[in-house]
């Protein structure tokens, strides 16, 4: 994956709201590099990506790895209440530990999520997310682990640094998702920030989505069976829908 620094001010709509954000970066990084020990610490996502576009963010996430001699369940949270002592005007120091939280965020990721714990904001409603996981080392390799490219992005050293797939969505104004999951977060964003950009499917897909339109078109020509409307056929159904379209069950 190829990495560059980005330059806010080409893709900001309010500067100034981005540079109150950035501001808020480097102030965590800060107390990150100094509560880490020999872990890993990355703020990665959505409040990075906001940042950039000068967006309100909703949540504010950092990825943490344990070194050897930590539970990887603990380090979320010793992490959490380090960083509210370190930052008490902007944290709360009760935070939210939920281990069916983070069972169902791993269901829906498949990352090797070991524990999420959530602190609430004094200044604003972005919350501060840490979350465990094992599967990465640094930035770029856990930003390779996202399967949404509108948060192929990280902060370091006072810098942000974007992924290529990212920084093409941003200047073409278009970006792919690979299914109905990250098409729906999109779409949620989309709508929550007013930010204007089209959401599809890669190329592969559509061809893959015109095939099936094309087969239930024969279907709703050729049979009056009863139907059976699975969730993973509603695009196409949604395309025929002026059809009587049924998948056909065989007696």
């Amino acid at each position: 994956m190829k990495f560059e620094e980005v330059e806010i001010k080409a893709f900001s709509k309010d500067l100034v709201r981005s540079a109150g954000q950035l501001d808020r970066l480097c102030r965590l990084e800060e107390a990150l590099n100094e509560v880490k020990g020999e872990g890993v610490a990355v703020i990665s996502g959505g409040f990075v990506r906001d940042t950039i576009l000068g967006l309100p963010p909703r949540d504010l996430d950092v990825f943490v790895r344990p070194s050897d001699d930590w539970d990887p369940a603990d380090y979320p949270v010793w992490m959490a209440l380090e960083i509210a002592r370190k930052l008490p005007g902007e944290y709360l120091k009760e935070g939210i530990n939920s281990p069916e939280y983070a069972a169902y965020n791993q269901s829906e990721t498949k990352a090797a999520i070991t524990s999420i714990v959530r602190l609430h904001s004094r200044v604003d409603f972005a919350y501060l997310e840490i979350t465990g996981r094992d599967d990465f080392t640094d930035g770029p390799s856990l930003v390779e682990t996202f399967d949404n490219d509108l948060v192929k992005c990280y902060f370091a050293d006072g810098k942000i640094l974007a992924e290529s797939a990212f920084l093409q969505a941003l200047r073409v104004g278009r970006v792919n998702s690979r299914d109905r999951r990250t098409e729906r977060r999109l779409k949620d964003w989309r709508e929550r920030t007013g930010y204007k950009i089209t959401i599809g499917r890669p190329p592969e897909e559509k061809a893959k989505n015109t095939s099936q339109i094309q087969w239930y078109t024969q279907v709703a020509n050729t049979t009056d069976a009863i139907l059976d409307i699975r969730m993973w056929d509603r695009v196409a159904f949604d395309h025929v829908r002026n059809q009587p379209i049924f998948v056909a069950h065989q007696n």
